[in-house]
């Protein structure tokens, strides 16, 4: 089974039950149990893998409930059990560090030797110890790298891509660490010696999302450096042409709409036209002008430029809380905002109009108004369907009002439905459902 036709699945289940700073945590967890499961049978289908993920997630949920532990960075520690009986943790799942030299003269690949010295499921014959098991991993792509394969250093981004890690074998390896980036596992297995450009392709959807935007920051830091930019004066004479021979022309494109101002502001965000005492005549009469300055203020408030997101992923940023009128106007877009009758809403759909839904950001009070239970029903339908990509037999047992909290919905259940869950759901599913459907169960968290 290709592994990237269950990645995006387990996104889906890791938003559903994972709180909001949590669902990376339990994206690691799902593609943890994905590999296992397929490690002991590569037949297994993907209902079945899927089924098994869920309900790992359920349990480390119930875990954490119990435990009253919600940590708000970082990943899962794969020291934990795996459900609140105690039993197997994560680490003895992947395995941790052991010292083993392959005999590399002796074998074709480096999987021919973890097969001979371990036995088939070498993975699981590694055992725990006080290491992280990352480190082996790292050893394993080293070796395969530098002594199975013999690569020249120099030579290593062009040549260690998706099809030298699936020659050796090590493509669920690859997934399971590294989320199917040839570019990350390099880098993490020479730290400090490479960066994502270097690649034929830094990694799927690289410069797109949340992350895209964080791997973008990154990268401007880093041609700064190269290119000894160390005040405002130093940015102007700095093209898109630069950007293109350090191999960024994609990233300049679609993080910063191709205007390098806006990528090196970045760096110095004290430089703005919107910003200077008197905004230039005209200057907002363009679109382009208009969507840079927007799309300044997102880089620099840290949620990043939308225009490259969808709408599930603009959702998953701070636009609703950090996107409202008054901070707009403090940042010295006040005329921007004037052209929208001063409606943050009005302005972000006109420059995203395919990012940003009524409830994407405060202030959309505009489809509210006009017809509340048209837009109620399309943000529950949303929500289900394309957030949290479930079936609708699956909505009852997951309706519950935790889960309209940690989404930001309560304000559609409680003005609009009057507190009433079945009645916010039957809207936008007219005679699906009946109020039976919807009796609290005996779950250890309201969201399961």
């Amino acid at each position: 089974m290709n592994f990237l036709e269950i990645e995006d699945s387990i996104k889906f289940l890791a938003r559903r039950y994972a709180d909001p700073y949590m669902i990376e945590d339990f994206e690691q967890i799902g593609r943890i149990t994905a590999w296992q499961l397929l490690e002991t049978d590569s037949t297994f289908s993907k209902s079945y893998i899927l089924t098994a993920v869920k309900h790992d997630m359920i349990d480390q949920l119930r875990f954490l409930n119990a435990e009253k532990r919600k940590p708000e960075k970082g990943f899962i520690s794969l020291d934990a059990p795996i459900n609140h009986e105690g039993g197997r943790t994560y680490h003895d799942v992947i395995g941790g560090r052991n010292e083993f030299f392959p005999d590399v003269e002796a074998t074709e690949t480096i999987l021919d030797t973890l097969k001979n010295k371990y036995g088939h499921y070498y993975i699981y014959k590694l055992k725990k110890t006080e290491a992280k098991p990352i480190l082996i991993v790292r050893r394993i792509i080293r070796t395969a790298i530098e002594d199975v394969a013999q690569i020249k250093f120099e030579e290593i981004p062009s040549k260690v891509d998706w099809n030298f890690f699936k020659s050796m074998k090590l493509g669920k390896l690859l997934w399971v660490f590294y989320r199917n980036s040839p570019a990350r596992a390099v880098m993490d297995t020479y730290p400090g010696e490479f960066v994502p450009w270097n690649f034929k392709r830094a990694g799927r959807k690289y410069w797109t999302g949340k992350r895209g935007y964080n791997n973008a920051v990154m990268a401007v830091s880093w041609f700064a450096k190269k290119k000894n930019i160390q005040t405002i004066d130093d940015c102007v004479d700095i093209r898109a042409e630069d950007f293109k021979k350090e191999g960024l022309g994609s990233m300049l494109k679609n993080v910063f709409n191709s205007s390098p101002y806006s990528a090196l502001k970045v760096l110095f965000p004290e430089f703005k036209a919107w910003k200077l005492n008197i905004t230039p005549r005209g200057y907002f009469d363009n679109h382009d002008n208009k969507l840079n300055a927007v799309v300044d203020y997102l880089i620099t408030n840290n949620i990043g430029n939308i225009s490259n997101m969808t709408s599930e992923e603009v959702f998953d940023t701070r636009l609703k809380s950090d996107a409202t009128t008054r901070s707009l106007k403090e940042a010295g877009l006040r005329g921007l905002m004037s052209r929208y009758s001063n409606s943050n809403y009005r302005m972000f759909k006109d420059l995203f109009p395919e990012q940003i839904l009524p409830w994407s950001i405060n202030g959309a009070k505009e489809p509210w108004k006009k017809d509340p239970e048209k837009t109620s029903a399309d943000a529950i339908q949303w929500l289900f369907e394309n957030y949290l990509n479930m079936s609708t037999e699956d909505i009852p047992r997951h309706a519950t009002y935790n889960l309209f909290l940690n989404v930001g919905f309560t304000g559609i259940v409680i003005n609009r439905f009057n507190n009433s869950i079945y009645k916010t759901v039957d809207n936008a599913y007219p005679g699906m459902f009946s109020q039976s459907d919807f009796k609290r169960r005996n779950y250890s968290n309201g969201k399961l």
